[in-house]
C-alpha cells in the first residue's frame, strides 16, 4: 500500500543508515589511528605541531562536507540537516582531539558524536517520510471516523487506497478497511472501484470493481464510458429501493440525511488517477461542462492546496478532453479512426545524443479497451544527417498502419533502459491536417524542457 516514492525512499535510508553507521565507525577508526602515528606523544606536541594538525583535521573535514553535499545534491535525500549535524559533530570531536589529547576525551567525543548523529538520522528519516506524503487531501471526521475520504457528491466517495488493519496498525497510509466498511455500510450498499488491480492484504467484499489500470497510464476512451456507466446503472438501481430517503444537499458536501446506496474510487497514487475518473463522471453527469473545469471542481471537494498543485499529466489531460469532446458529439467518435503513421520528427534532443552517441530510439504500442498495451511495435532507429556532429531534426520513417489510442516512448538506448520522453494520443481526435506537433509542455516523462515532436500521417490504411 505504500506509494512507490515512499517505499523506494524507506530503502535507501535503511540501506543508508547501515551503511553510513559502518562507514562513519571505518572514519573514526581511520582519523583517530592516523593521529596516533602523526603525534604519538599528544601531550608533549608543540604549537606549531598543533596548527599542522588541526590543519590536517580541517583539510579532512572540508573534503567529508564537500563528499556529503555532493551525494545529497545528487540523491535528493533532503539530508543537509544531517550533513551539517554530522559534520558539527565531527568537528567538536577532532578539536577535542586536538586540545584534549588524553584518549579518554578522544574515546568520549567520538561515542557522543556517534550517538547523537544516529538519533538526529532517525529523527530525520522519520520526518523525510512525512514530508514526501504532504497532507493535501481533505479528510472526513466526524461521527467516529477520521479517513483520507471527501464526498464528491452525497453518493459518490473519493478515498485514498483501503489498508488492511496490520497495515493501519503498523502506520502504513491509508485507510483501514474496517473503517471504511463501517462509513460505507451506513448507506445501505456500497460499491468500490479500484483503478488500480487488487490491493494485496484487503479481504475480499464481493463488491469490488478492479479496472486494472496501470500507473502513469492512460485510460481508453472506452474505459472512461464504462466506468461512468457502471456508476451510473448502479446509483440507478439502488436509488428505486421504496424506502430510500435523503436530502437534497450541495455538490461535495456531506449529506445530513445518508442516502442510499454510494460508490468511492480510490487509487494508489490519491488524486492523479483518481483525479482523472471523478473528473470523467463529474462530465459524464454535466455536472462540469469542460476538463478544466471538472479539475477545478475536483481540487475544491477534494484537496487542500490550489489547484495548480494538482495538474494531471498533459497525456490524462488530454484524454480528459478527449472524452468531453467524445460526450458532446458521440456519432462522430463511434469508431477509431485509422491512420497511416509515416513518420516521428524529434527535435532539440542533443543533450541525450552527447551522451548516447548519434541516435535515439521509438516504440509505438496500440492500446487495448482495457487500458493494456497491445501489439507492441519494433524499436525505431532515427535517421539523422552524419554530417552535423550534434543532429538538431532527427527523423523516425514508420509507415505503420493504427488506430485507437497510442502510446509513444522514445529511448536513449536499444535496450530500453533511458527514457527520454513519452506521451500518449488517440487516432479519432488528432488534427485533420496531417501533422501534429508535440510541444515540451505536452510530453509525459519529458527530460529536456526545448524538446518537441512532429508526428506526420495519413487517414486511412494506405
Amino acid at each position: 500500500m505504500i506509494p512507490d516514492k515512499v517505499q523506494v525512499l524507506r530503502d535507501r535510508i535503511q540501506q543508508d543508515s547501515v551503511g553510513f553507521l559502518v562507514a562513519f565507525m571505518i572514519y573514526q577508526a581511520a582519523l583517530h589511528a592516523a593521529l596516533l602515528c602523526v603525534a604519538p606523544d599528544l601531550t608533549d606536541m608543540d604549537a606549531g605541531s598543533a596548527q599542522r594538525l588541526a590543519r590536517i583535521v580541517a583539510s579532512v573535514m572540508t573534503v567529508f562536507v564537500i563528499v556529503r553535499t555532493i551525494r545529497s545534491a545528487v540523491y535528493k535525500r533532503l539530508s543537509w540537516r544531517v550533513t551539517a549535524v554530522e559534520c558539527i559533530a565531527l568537528t567538536a570531536m577532532h578539536l577535542t582531539a586536538v586540545f584534549l589529547p588524553e584518549i579518554r576525551y578522544v574515546l568520549l567525543a567520538c561515542t557522543v558524536s556517534v550517538i547523537c548523529t544516529i538519533i538526529y538520522r532517525i529523527t530525520l528519516s522519520k520526518l523525510e517520510m512525512r514530508v514526501l506524503q504532504p497532507v493535501t487531501t481533505k479528510r472526513f471526521v466526524g461521527d467516529g471516523f477520521d479517513l483520507d475520504l471527501s464526498y464528491i457528491s452525497e453518493r459518490v466517495v473519493a478515498m485514498s487506497l483501503p489498508v488492511s488493519e496490520k497495515e493501519s496498525q503498523a502506520g502504513v497510509s491509508g485507510n483501514s478497511i474496517g473503517d471504511v466498511i463501517s462509513l460505507l455500510s451506513r448507506h445501505g450498499v456500497f460499491r468500490i472501484f479500484y483503478i488500480d488491480s487488487e490491493p494485496s492484504g484487503v479481504p475480499q467484499l464481493f463488491n469490488e470493481v478492479y479496472l486494472g489500470l496501470e500507473r502513469h497510464s492512460v485510460p481508453p476512451i472506452a474505459m472512461l464510458l464504462a466506468f461512468c456507466q457502471q456508476i451510473d446503472e448502479f446509483l440507478s438501481q439502488t436509488q428505486q429501493n421504496p424506502t430510500t430517503r435523503s436530502t437534497q444537499t450541495e455538490l461535495g458536501q456531506t449529506p445530513g440525511q445518508l442516502a442510499h446506496g454510494v460508490v468511492a474510487i480510490c487509487s494508489p497514487d490519491k488524486c492523479g488517477r483518481t483525479c482523472l475518473f471523478v473528473c470523467a463522471w463529474l462530465l459524464y453527469t454535466r455536472q462540469a461542462h469542460s476538463p478544466a473545469g471538472a479539475i477545478e471542481l475536483f481540487a475544491h471537494l477534494r484537496m487542500t492546496r490550489s489547484t495548480k498543485e494538482l495538474l494531471l499529466p498533459p497525456s490524462q489531460f488530454r484524454q480528459l478532453d478527449n472524452f468531453c469532446r467524445y460526450l458532446q458529439n458521440p456519432s462522430r467518435y463511434t469508431s477509431p479512426r485509422p491512420i497511416m503513421l509515416v513518420s516521428i520528427m524529434v527535435t532539440k534532443a542533443q543533450e541525450f545524443l552527447h551522451r548516447h552517441g548519434s541516435g535515439i530510439w521509438a516504440m509505438v504500442s496500440v492500446v487495448g479497451e482495457d487500458g493494456q498495451l497491445q501489439d507492441f511495435r519494433p524499436l525505431y532507429r532515427a535517421l539523422t544527417d552524419e554530417m552535423l556532429e550534434v543532429p538538431i531534426l532527427m527523423e523516425f520513417n514508420l509507415g505503420i498502419s493504427v488506430q485507437g489510442d497510442l502510446y509513444f516512448r522514445i529511448f536513449a538506448d536499444a535496450q530500453r533502459k533511458e527514457l527520454v520522453t513519452s506521451f500518449w494520443l488517440n487516432t479519432s481526435f488528432i488534427s485533420d491536417c496531417g501533422v501534429t506537433n508535440m510541444q515540451a509542455c505536452d510530453l509525459d516523462a519529458r527530460r529536456h524542457s526545448q524538446m518537441s515532436i512532429c508526428l506526420i500521417y495519413r487517414f486511412g490504411n494506405q
